[in-house]
């Protein structure tokens, strides 16, 4: 196991630990944590069949990390949400993309993107619903069971990226937007998202 590998263990403790402190002080959901897991060669959660898979985060996970982010604004850090599955991969393979091995990740820099755009008391579209915490939660579904996914590539001064854009209906709750940044190396990042309201018939 390398001392770059130990490092990330390291930095990842200490960032569930403090997502762990802000949850219970103000009365967030909180996960449990053990360090003695067992992991692959690349430092991964390892699942009890011993596949090597990272386990995807909870729900819980998943708002404990989005609360954090957001009152956090100088903070950093990515959480693993799943792999991308066979219906993206195809859909990506039809817009001339190739994600297999792809992971998801949920990133501080997106959530705060996010939030500071369409966040509750932040949102200024009158057509769009605030979001919050529960709407980042959704994530992992989104990706997985989407409605409809498109791939775009923008180019300008920064160089080009690419980006997946998913659009899933909640029929009490609104149309959810999410755009993943694709990302050399195998990452596809929170971007944005927001929620739009469905229009009435």
């Amino acid at each position: 196991m390398s001392v770059f590998i130990d490092e990330q263990r390291k930095a990842g403790r200490l960032v569930l630990a403090v997502v762990r402190a802000f949850a219970e002080a103000y009365g967030y959901p909180t996960f449990d944590y053990d360090p003695n897991q067992k992991r692959d060669n690349d430092g991964r959660f390892a699942t009890e069949e011993g596949s090597g898979a990272e386990e995807p985060a909870t729900t819980d996970e998943i708002k404990a990390f989005v609360n954090y982010a957001i009152s956090n604004p100088k903070g950093s850090g990515e959480l693993y949400v799943g792999r991308a599955n066979e219906r993206l991969i195809k859909e990506a393979v039809k817009a001339g993309r190739d994600l297999r091995g792809y992971e998801h990740f949920i990133d501080f820099g997106g959530v705060r993107h996010s939030n500071k755009g369409h966040g509750e008391g932040n949102e200024k579209d009158e057509h769009q619903i605030p979001l919050t915490p529960d709407d980042f939660a959704k994530i992992p579904d989104i990706v997985d069971n989407f409605d409809n996914v498109k791939f775009n590539t923008r180019t300008d001064h920064r160089g080009t990226r690419e980006a997946a854009v998913y659009t899933k209906k909640y029929p009490k709750d609104g149309t959810i937007r999410y755009i993943e940044q694709i990302v050399q190396g195998g990452k596809l990042i929170t971007k944005t998202m927001y929620k739009k309201e469905i229009k009435k018939k």
